[in-house]
């Protein structure tokens, strides 16, 4: 996160999605106006709670909620790893249990509380980043998201034939799509890297 301070600046409403214990909420609620959080495995808003704490913010509120492209109720995999956690079935972790939990689309979400611009939107939910961008769709389309950071890493969610898809969605969609050192990447630079971080924004 250090590698975008720059880059965010002030940071009015910021969402984020797979919060897992709220390392990343917590850093930004130091920049942010307010915080969505959204974890659905409560062990991990358990820790999040008391890293909020920790951290000294009191502006961030944690939803239990999946986040995704429809609204309704999804199955959640928990995995080994609190880090893998996560609703898409294909992964190298091994399941250990499944529950139905509550899922929100993000149009509807920001539509409900009146939010009319995202600072920042920030996707880490194990291989189902695009259904989350699928769900926030109308406010994307609309450019009323300034910045997306998001993983890619086909090799931990076994789908190298999907690769491209959050890229080909935003490009679509008039975003570029950079790597953390701040350079413009191409197509061809997201199907061949095996993991890492990225960030989109508006042209």
């Amino acid at each position: 996160m250090e590698a975008l301070d720059k880059e965010l600046g002030d940071l009015e409403v910021v969402i984020d999605v797979g919060a897992n214990i709220g390392v990343v909420s917590c850093w930004l609620a130091k920049r942010a106006r307010v915080v969505h959080a959204f974890e659905p495995d409560e062990k991990n808003r358990y820790y999040l709670q008391k890293n909020k704490k920790l951290n000294l913010v009191e502006n961030i509120t944690a939803y239990p909620f999946a986040v995704g492209d429809s609204d309704g109720f999804i199955n959640f995999y928990y995995r080994e790893s609190f880090g893998h956690h996560g609703t898409t079935l294909k992964h190298v972790s091994s399941v250990v249990k499944a529950l139905e939990v509550p899922s929100v689309t993000l149009d509807k979400f920001c539509s409900d509380k009146m939010i009319e611009i995202i600072s920042l939107l920030k996707i880490d939910t194990e291989g189902s980043e695009i259904n989350v961008l699928m769900g926030f769709d109308r406010y994307i389309t609309a450019h009323k998201v300034a910045m997306i950071l998001f993983e890619h890493a086909p090799v931990l969610f076994e789908r190298h034939d999907q690769a491209a898809e959050v890229y080909d969605f935003l490009s679509e969609r008039n975003y570029q799509i950079f790597d953390l050192n701040h350079t413009l990447v191409d197509r061809e630079t997201i199907i061949n890297a095996r993991q890492g971080d990225f960030y989109a924004k508006p042209f």
